[in-house]
């Protein structure tokens, strides 16, 4: 009887270790999944000042893609 106490001991703490040590990477998905849902739900409570953010930045990078085109046509000739 005591061998198998034994046995069962060692199989419990052998388990209890591996579970402790080996399962760190599913807090790190879990962390990982948890900053992604913040994230989206800040997009989605800030999307009126997001879409406004993004509309800015392209009209100024497609007015400065004009100049850029316009001043290299004009300094071709």
């Amino acid at each position: 009887m005591r061998e198998k106490m034994i046995a069962l001991y060692c199989k419990v703490y052998t388990a209890a270790y591996n579970f402790k040590t080996k399962e760190k990477g599913a807090v790190d998905i879990v962390a990982i999944v948890i900053l992604i849902a913040v994230a989206i739900g800040l997009a989605v409570i800030f999307r009126k000042q997001l879409t406004t953010l993004l509309k800015s930045w392209f009209g100024r990078i497609g007015s400065a893609g004009d100049d850029a085109i316009e001043s290299g046509v004009a300094g071709s000739n």
